[in-house]
């Protein structure tokens, strides 16, 4: 598959595919509906999603905006109006199912599992990180790049396991995480990433991955203090 919308295409697939058998043992094998690994309520959040989703990608857009001014050859326009609307297309059918099996299972499944083992709020939240982490390991192109994706990916997971735990439930987060994917495919691909040759707005070219992991802790702070400006108490019992 030589088409720069492999990837994509098959990440839709295989996360359908995921995504049903594990609704398939979720409802037969644990008699559970879907919706009480989502959140703790009787309705999916839909505004909690829209917010995560608009507010992560306008963080994302204004931190990366200053070196796309100061430092414009570092990256390449390679949007084609005809090539972006396909990719926009298939996108938007894989990244939300993708993004929201791995919210469900990670920040919803798993982390309600550990809880059983351990009744303080941080310690699910580490191990799920640090699950998270390590399995996006093969994603890089090689060691040096998988070795910063697990880095970036485990900050992520904090980021989002947060984010759950203060809402109680994981719906703020699952928009998060499809924005976080729109944006890396759709607007600002690197030519070395896991997708390469997408024809994104604007790709860059290849550089040292561990240089971004400031600019990603800084917006990961950013979007847990927008969230939880006037809500601290449901950080703090987190780490109590």
């Amino acid at each position: 598959m030589s088409s720069p919308y492999s990837l994509v295409i098959l990440v839709g697939i295989s996360y359908t595919i995921s995504f049903f058998l594990f609704y398939i043992c979720l409802r037969f094998l644990h008699h559970k509906h879907l919706l009480r690994v989502i959140n703790t309520v009787s309705g999916l959040r839909w505004k909690l999603l829209f917010k995560g989703l608009i507010l992560w990608a306008l963080i994302l857009f204004i931190l990366s905006l200053p070196d796309l001014i100061l430092n414009p050859g570092s990256y390449q326009i390679t949007y084609n109006s005809g090539s972006f609307f396909i990719l926009l297309i298939i996108c938007l059918l894989a990244f939300p199912i993708q993004a929201s099996f791995e919210e469900i299972l990670f920040r919803g499944y798993l982390m309600q599992g550990f809880s059983l083992v351990s009744k303080k709020p941080w310690v699910p939240l580490l191990i799920t990180s640090l699950l998270f982490g390590g399995v996006h390991f093969f994603n890089g192109t090689n060691l040096y790049m998988d070795m910063s994706i697990v880095v970036s990916t485990f900050i992520i997971g904090l980021m989002l396991g947060v984010i759950a735990l203060g809402d109680n439930g994981i719906e703020t987060a699952m928009g998060v995480h499809i924005a976080n994917n729109l944006y890396v495919a759709l607007l600002y691909n690197s030519a070395d990433s896991g997708l390469p040759g997408l024809p994104s707005v604007v790709t860059a070219q290849p550089s040292d991955p561990f240089t971004g992991l400031p600019l990603l802790i800084l917006a990961a702070i950013a979007m847990i203090a927008i969230l939880f400006w006037n809500r601290k108490e449901d950080i703090m019992r987190i780490f109590r």
